[in-house]
């Protein structure tokens, strides 16, 4: 009898082991931009892609004709050069005000996180989040995140640290 309990409280702490695990990217869609896979949340509506560029569309509030004026919107752009001269052409930007700098990690290398305010027309002043790494020697990769600041609009940041989490470079 003692045996028999002795195996079942075992096997239950087993089980204890694997309580928590799950898929945390469920029904989330795999992506490819040139060198780099990800996935992605199926409640981001993907728009205008290019053959170096993705859009998604992180929440969907505005009108038709002028959504991109009211909705958070996540752009990934690969370059053709280097990150350094990526991020230098970022530190240059003449539209971005109140920037602020933090190195991160993405595809477990190091990254660069800039948050900025943009200037320009009344439509167009935002709160951009831009995430650059370096896919190869002469390749880099920009994340763009960009929310209108009169706008109260709220989004998964969850999920954004998930995509970025999921981010790999393919070799």
């Amino acid at each position: 009898m003692k045996r028999v309990i002795s195996i079942a409280l075992a096997l239950c702490l087993c089980l204890v082991c694997f309580v928590g695990c799950g898929n945390k990217y469920k029904g989330w869609e795999d992506q490819t931009l040139e060198d780099i896979s990800f996935k992605v949340p199926p409640t981001w509506t993907e728009d205008e892609n290019g053959d170096d560029y993705l859009n998604y569309y992180i929440t969907r509030h505005g009108h038709e004709e002028l959504s991109i004026l009211e909705d958070v919107i996540l752009k990934i752009h690969v370059y053709d050069q280097t990150l350094d001269k990526l991020m230098e052409q970022s530190r240059n930007n003449k539209y971005y005000t109140n920037v602020v700098e933090k190195e991160t990690k993405i595809a477990g290398q190091e990254a660069y996180h800039v948050i900025a305010e943009t200037t320009g027309s009344q439509y167009y002043n935002s709160e951009v989040n831009d995430f650059y790494f370096k896919i190869s020697e002469n390749k880099a990769c920009r994340i763009s995140i960009s929310k209108l600041l009169s706008t109260d609009i709220e989004f998964d940041k969850k999920e954004i640290y998930l995509f970025l989490d999921s981010i790999k470079i393919n070799k």
